[in-house]
């Protein structure tokens, strides 16, 4: 009778979840290599389109598996990744003499490096205004299709992060080509909302801040996963030429966030509703999600930022 097949391991297989590639830091990427043959083979491997176009690498040690090869990049401290989008880096493979090859895409997590100046003294740390970070809630309705996006005077944002001496700060300049708010619900309205995630603590806070039709600026918290009282939020609303600005500011300590915290990276998604009409028409956000104005996301998609550790702004 014949033998049951084997599974074999891949030839080349990464952990996730893999690391984040922080400007002038070492970037280290363990690979296990796992020989099919019954007799002993090399397998080769290298990087390509390594974060700031630096030089193909390969391994530079053994891990602390048998089988285990590192890699150690030095990532120039000018490497930027718009918006912290994961950077293409391709992992290269080889078994010389048996025809085996190979290359993998890894996309490297891009932390945005907030730096020590005033907002108004630098670009934006994000910028929203393709159809990359669209959600369109009518792309199969015919009689709809006026609702979809249609460009960056119809919803885009410019979004800084800050800090002062007690608050995480936040700065979104919404272009809107209507703005209509319907304050009972925020996730209806014209409104911006923050998903934030602390990983020391394993913290989730889901905002929303909106503009009322008269002129009023709210902020409310639509779910945490800490049982403590939310944060005092204080928004502050500015009519500009085609839209609005957003300052916002929420608490360390009721955030639970300090300075170490800052300076080791926390998680945010940050999304711009936009109803013009009767009905909701779409949103444009930072990370991928399927329905922003629920707390149960998955924080694994959203962007790292981390502050500089020498200052405050």
């Amino acid at each position: 009778a014949a033998q049951a097949p084997t599974l074999l391991k891949p030839l080349v297989t990464m952990h996730s979840p893999l690391p984040i590639a922080v400007p002038g830091r070492t970037y280290v990427l363990p690979v296990e290599l796992n020989n099919p043959l019954r007799a002993d083979a090399e397998i080769k491997v290298s990087l390509s389109n390594l974060p700031g176009n630096a030089p193909a690498a390969r391994p530079s040690r053994a891990g602390r598996r048998s089988n285990e090869q590192v890699f150690s990049i030095a990532v120039p401290a000018d490497f930027r990744s718009p918006n912290g989008d994961p950077h293409p880096m391709t992992l290269s493979y080889a078994v010389p003499a048996t025809g085996w090859a190979g290359a993998i895409r890894v996309p490297v997590e891009a932390a945005v490096l907030v730096p020590d100046q005033a907002m108004d003294k630098r670009p934006p740390d994000v910028i929203i205004e393709d159809d990359r970070y669209v959600t369109n809630l009518h792309e199969n309705a015919p009689k709809r299709m006026h609702l979809n996006w249609q460009g960056a005077d119809d919803l885009s944002a410019r979004i800084w992060l800050g800090r002062d001496a007690t608050n995480l700060r936040l700065r979104v300049d919404f272009s809107d080509d209507r703005h209509n708010a319907n304050i009972e619900n925020f996730g209806e309205a014209d409104s911006v909302g923050l998903v934030l995630y602390v990983p020391q603590t394993k913290t989730k806070w889901l905002i929303y801040c909106a503009r009322s039709n008269r002129g009023r600026s709210l902020g409310k918290v639509l779910g945490s996963t800490r049982t403590r009282e939310p944060p005092q939020i204080d928004v502050r609303t500015t009519p500009r030429d085609g839209g609005l600005r957003y300052d916002i500011g929420l608490p360390f300590s009721d955030l639970g966030l300090t300075d170490a915290m800052l300076a080791e990276g926390f998680r945010l998604n940050v999304i711009v509703v936009d109803r013009d009409q009767q009905e909701r028409e779409g949103w444009i956000q930072i990370a991928p999600a399927k329905v922003p104005w629920r707390p149960n996301w998955d924080p694994s998609m959203f962007r790292t930022f981390m502050f500089d550790a020498r200052g405050k702004q």
